[in-house]
């Protein structure tokens, strides 16, 4: 993940709201008790009440941006291996 990429998530979390990518959900009913008083379990495999919403995205526009994202890897990548070669490593 890049800064810019990560910025507006920290913007948003210093004054974070609720949307639908972000939900409150209600501790004491995530935690679980087992056989023994003091064993507990907590689920954080919490599904997203929003998803049904906005459903997924169509699978060719995924690969595509996953295709898209590799290629400026590939082409970081390249000025690294330049920048490399022009100091001798």
């Amino acid at each position: 993940m890049t800064w810019e990429e990560f910025a507006p998530r920290l913007d948003w979390w210093q004054d974070r709201q609720e949307s639908e990518r972000a939900w409150k959900v209600d501790g004491p009913s995530s935690i679980q008790r087992r056989r023994w008083p003091r064993h507990r379990a907590c689920n954080l495999d919490l599904k997203n009440p929003m998803r049904w919403r906005r459903g997924s995205p169509p699978a060719l526009e995924i690969v595509e941006a996953i295709t898209a994202r590799e290629r400026e890897i590939i082409a970081i990548m390249d000025d690294i291996r330049a920048e490399l070669a022009e100091v001798g490593l």
